[in-house]
């Protein structure tokens, strides 16, 4: 990310490994592919800036439809570590949220103009029910997640790590009435 927008880590991600990996789906037809951006050496930095005004967050969520669309990606994994921690002030937690509507809703309206499938939003979030706790706005993100395990009516997709010591993973720790129907043992 640079000056709030997406951009490739390498020069030659755009000319080598994105239409490399992208050739996937002519081996699986149903193949969708999510380019993802954040990680723990990514840092909190860039996200806190981005995510701190509405017109930096706009200019983010117009620079992610274009390199999604240009580079025949299907969505976005957004992996950030973790808002509100790390560095990254306890407003983060909102502001993330804020910015997860705001590229939902601009999928849903780039897909109704253009008349193309609208793209995919994940973002990783921690297993850990006490970063849950401190990191998100565990209940907002539930709007978003589908956490029954019906993926193809969520917004959200949601992945975070199970804890088979506490029967239950990540946010579904975190919501007790929510409605999980998966059990890993």
């Amino acid at each position: 990310m640079s000056n709030n927008q997406i951009v490739p880590k390498d020069p030659q991600d755009e000319k080598i490994l994105y239409p490399e990996f992208n050739k996937l789906k002519e081996r699986n037809r149903g193949l969708k592919t999510l380019l993802s951006i954040g990680g723990w050496n990514f840092g909190t930095v860039r996200f806190t800036t981005m995510l701190s005004t509405f017109s930096n967050r706009e200019r983010f969520v117009s620079s992610v439809i274009a390199l999604l669309r240009t580079h025949g990606f299907d969505g976005l994994d957004l992996f950030f570590l973790y808002p509100g921690l790390r560095g990254s002030p306890a407003r983060d937690r909102w502001t993330f949220v804020f910015l997860l509507e705001e590229l939902l809703q601009a999928f849903k309206n780039e897909a109704q103009l253009t008349m193309r499938p609208r793209l995919l939003l994940s973002a990783a979030v921690s297993g850990d029910p006490h970063v849950v706790q401190k990191a998100y706005e565990a209940r907002l993100l539930g709007r978003f997640a589908a956490l029954s395990g019906e993926r193809r009516s969520a917004g959200l997709m949601i992945s975070m790590s199970h804890m088979p010591s506490r029967g239950r993973s990540g946010l579904a720790m975190m919501m007790p009435s929510a409605s999980v129907t998966r059990h890993f043992s």
